[in-house]
């Protein structure tokens, strides 16, 4: 870092040439030097515009790593050094363009990633490969913001990608990211896993941290039922224990002993399951039992956009009440 006056400013190096540039730039602007830096000098060469070029110069010499020193220790005057600076950074060769698109499709964002530094980071390399003459088309530079997200985000990346291409520039996408990241950081820190999920996690090697997972039966952190101590001591004091099942057509449901279970549901009444939604909706396919993917049906979200279903099907709900656990079927899922 260095200061420039009360501005403080990261100095040139191998990584950061469009920020510097970008930012070096607003300063030598703001010091009204930067005309010597585009402009050609006058004729003749007056002393006004030769201390200009002076100081531009030292400035921006003063705002480089050492290791950048040599490509400017030739230069005379302030476009000069500017001009070796950019050709030696912005060297259009294919193996720089090659190397950036790889960046930029590897880039992915973690479940716990900080969206604002993953888009700007983004946005920086696509700025890196415009500067070799590679400007990405929007609806690629909006491709690559969706497809760099976990599977998380997928309901949001379903609602986007229902709108009209036209509509669906790269500021509306980036500030729809940002709302729907600041509204989980809002909602919780850090989101609960559900037993369900953490099962499957566990069963399939997904990346979940124990400390994120809730126990159903003793309602504290760190562990699955299946793992908790109170729960087998339980279950020993309670051998011929149940989950009462309940079914439309007499199917057999996975009870306690099957760890293969379905999805859970936390809160129902012991004979009638009464959610209050308008449609059961799920983007897991391993839900159902039956899907009829002829049978399509449109479902309004809570922003006004349609989604047209991929089919309309059926399957199994673990429920914990107040009088113990239930399997329920639900239908027209």
């Amino acid at each position: 870092m260095a200061e420039y006056g009360r501005l403080v400013m990261t100095k040139l190096n191998n990584s950061n040439y469009q920020t510097w540039k970008f930012k070096m730039e607003l300063l030598l602007t703001k010091e009204k030097l930067w005309s010597v830096v585009t402009d050609d000098p006058p004729d003749p060469v007056t002393d006004e515009w030769s201390n200009k070029d002076k100081q531009a110069r030292a400035t921006i010499g003063l705002l480089l790593e050492d290791s950048q020193l040599h490509i400017i220790r030739k230069e005379t005057s302030s476009k000069a050094t500017w001009t070796a600076l950019q050709r030696y950074h912005e060297k259009s060769t294919l193996s720089s363009k090659v190397s950036l698109l790889k960046k930029i499709c590897a880039l992915k964002l973690t479940e716990e990633g900080d969206m604002s530094a993953h888009l700007a980071r983004m946005e920086d390399l696509i700025d890196q490969l415009a500067s070799l003459g590679e400007s990405l088309a929007e609806h690629l530079t909006v491709a690559l913001m969706l497809s760099s997200l976990p599977d998380s985000y997928g309901t949001l990346i379903t609602a986007l990608e229902t709108r009209p291409e036209e509509d669906l520039t790269k500021e509306l996408v980036k500030n729809k990211l940002l709302e729907e990241y600041s509204r989980r950081m809002e909602s919780s820190m850090v989101p609960v896993v559900t037993e369900q999920k953490a099962m499957k996690a566990k069963d399939e090697k997904y990346p979940v941290a124990l400390s994120r997972i809730t126990c159903f039966f003793c309602k504290k952190p760190g562990h699955l039922k299946r793992d908790c101590r109170k729960y087998s001591e339980w279950k020993k004091k309670n051998p011929n224990h149940k989950a009462k099942q309940i079914t439309e057509t007499g199917d057999t449901c996975a009870d306690d002993n099957n760890e293969e279970a379905g999805y859970v549901c936390f809160a129902a009444h012991a004979e009638e399951i009464g959610s209050g939604a308008s449609a059961h909706v799920t983007s897991h396919s391993s839900f159902f039992t039956s899907l009829d993917t002829e049978h399509k049906k449109t479902v309004t979200l809570a922003d006004g956009q349609k989604l047209l279903t991929a089919g309309i099907g059926e399957g199994f709900v673990h429920c914990f009440t107040r009088d113990g656990d239930q399997i329920v079927k639900l239908t027209e899922v």
